[in-house]
C-alpha cells in the first residue's frame, strides 16, 4: 500500500512538470539535496541545494514544453531512507514546435518525506540536440 501511495505521488509530480510547474516538485526537495543531470550541455553537472536546483528547473522550463509519460515507479524502503527509481518517457517542445522525444530513468532517495538525492539518466544526445536547437532559436531571434 506504501508503495502505491508513493507511485501516485511521484506521477503527480510528473504531470505537474508536463503541465509546466516545477515549482510544485520542488518543495519535496530538502535544503541541502543534490540533483545529478548527466551530460555536456548548459543542463548537465551536479546540483546542490533547493535554489541551484531551481535555477536548473527554471532553465529548462524557460526553453521547453515537456510531455512526460511515466511508465514504472518502483519504491524500496522505509521512509527514513526510501528510494524511488521511476521509467518515463518525454518529449520536449520547442518554441517552434520541434519535438524531441526519449526515454530516461530517475534514481531518487528520500528521507522523511524529503528528496535529498535525484539522478537522471536519460539520452544525452537527444537533449543536447534540443537544447542546440533551442540556442539557434534565440540567436534567431537575436538577430531579427
Amino acid at each position: 500500500m506504501y508503495a502505491f501511495i508513493v507511485g501516485l505521488i511521484v506521477r503527480r509530480q510528473f504531470a505537474h512538470l508536463s503541465s509546466g510547474d516545477w515549482r510544485k516538485p520542488l518543495r519535496f526537495f530538502a535544503p541541502d539535496a543534490v540533483l545529478r543531470f548527466p551530460g555536456d550541455n548548459e543542463l548537465g553537472g551536479e546540483y546542490h541545494g533547493r535554489d541551484a536546483i531551481a535555477a536548473w528547473f527554471d532553465r529548462g522550463w524557460s526553453k521547453f514544453g515537456f510531455d512526460f509519460t511515466v511508465e514504472d515507479v518502483v519504491v524500496s524502503g522505509g521512509p527514513w531512507n526510501m528510494r524511488v527509481g521511476t521509467r518515463w518517457h518525454n518529449t520536449l517542445r520547442a518554441e517552434d514546435g520541434e519535438l524531441f522525444r526519449y526515454r530516461g530513468m530517475q534514481y531518487a532517495r528520500f528521507r522523511w518525506g524529503r528528496l535529498v538525492e535525484d539522478e537522471l539518466y536519460e539520452d544525452t544526445q537527444v537533449v543536447t540536440r534540443a537544447l542546440e536547437h533551442a540556442a539557434a532559436l534565440d540567436r534567431e531571434a537575436a538577430l531579427a
